[in-house]
């Protein structure tokens, strides 16, 4: 089943008790996604699409004509999706290509907010233009379709990321590079709540300088990791943490 970005507003009513079942239908006729759909996915008469918002709201539709000018669906049910968890990215902007990688595993990883931080081994300060991340999200949602829209935040300075940032969280998981025998119990993984918001943190490629090191250990709500691997890329890094946690909170709610 196909799936497509679209902006939904779309009550649909119960219609159980109903004879005859209302048909609600939708006109697509924004040129780009039409395209998308007419010639690169290809999308024929009878077909069944997905329509997602952002927002958390699946749209299961028909297609019932395609032509050059428009595509007419029926909406056959929706679903309205509700995070599991919610985790926040804290990542100390990488080179281009790795920050790119970055945006479409954190779409597919489920992660609600990617912070890029200004650290002393950071690329830079630019994480690129609006138009090109957006561009990286939908392309990712599309692909996993994942109903909720990754938010990108203004860049942290790493100087000012314990008032600005780390002091909104309950849960904070820092993955060090070494074990300097800081490192504390993550046993209360299984204490995280639906509603809470739990932030992890990667080092740029460079890993972290040591004022910026002592300063994470200074924090009381920092959670320090590490994991026997070798140096990881930025984008390996992401993933591993993510896995790391998500398996922790598996074992630890089943």
């Amino acid at each position: 089943m196909h799936a497509v970005l679209y902006d939904i507003d779309i009550n649909i009513e119960d219609q159980t008790e109903v004879e005859t079942e209302t048909e609600i239908e939708i006109k697509i006729i924004d040129k780009k996604k039409l395209f998308h759909l007419t010639q690169v996915l290809r999308v024929k008469k009878s077909e069944k699409i997905v329509l997602l918002d952002g927002l958390g709201k699946k749209v299961f539709c028909e297609v019932l004509s395609v032509d050059r000018k428009e595509l007419i669906l029926k909406v056959d049910s929706k679903d309205e999706c509700k995070r599991n968890f919610i985790f926040d990215l804290a990542l100390c902007i990488p080179k281009k290509e790795y920050f790119e990688d970055i945006i479409k595993m954190s779409v597919e990883l489920g992660f609600h907010q990617l912070i890029p931080v200004i650290s002393k081994f950071s690329h830079g300060s630019n994480v690129g233009s609006e138009d090109r991340i957006n561009r990286l999200i939908e392309a990712a949602m599309i692909q996993s379709k994942n109903p909720f829209k990754l938010n990108i935040t203004k860049a942290v300075d790493f100087k000012k990321i314990e008032e600005e940032l780390l002091k909104k969280y309950k849960h904070v998981f820092f993955f060090c590079e070494l074990d300097d025998g800081q490192r504390k119990d993550v046993k209360d993984i299984k204490d995280i709540k639906v509603d809470e918001h739990t932030l992890i943190i990667i080092g740029a490629e460079g890993g972290f300088a040591e004022e910026e090191d002592d300063l994470l250990k200074r924090c009381v709500n920092i959670k320090r990791v590490h994991l026997p691997t070798q140096i990881l890329r930025c984008p390996t890094a992401v993933c591993t943490a993510m896995g790391y946690v998500l398996a922790n909170l598996v074992l630890d709610n089943s």
